[in-house]
């Protein structure tokens, strides 16, 4: 629809355009949730505005034929799996973490008593 009135090279450029837009929305809405340098807009709006450029971005991956695409889900599933791998070993080191704290403040403690 929109692609074929404007071109191809033009509809990357607005969706390169919206991806950013959607980038700063995400930013305030971070920004509200934390309560650190708040938006001066009202949380609903953040909110709205969030909706908004996720579906602007959305829109112009489907014109580009992004969404729905064997290559890019295939990317999805390689992306998902290699998340999962990370937050194993990211738990992995954090429980190694908690013992060589534990283990520190045991031998700490002895150390106190002597």
């Amino acid at each position: 629809m929109l692609i074929e009135n404007i071109g191809q090279m033009a509809m990357y450029e607005q969706t390169a355009e919206e991806c950013c837009e959607l980038a700063q929305a995400l930013l305030k809405m971070s920004r509200l949730m934390r309560n650190e340098n708040p938006p001066f807009k009202y949380p609903m709006d953040i909110v709205d505005n969030l909706y908004e450029e996720t579906a602007d971005v959305l829109i112009c991956l489907d014109e580009l034929q992004l969404l729905e695409n064997d290559v890019v889900n295939n990317w999805i599933q390689v992306k998902r799996e290699c998340m999962g791998e990370r937050l194993k070993k990211l738990a992995k080191m954090k429980a190694q973490e908690s013992e060589e704290a534990e283990s520190k403040e045991q031998s700490e403690g002895i150390r106190r008593i002597k």
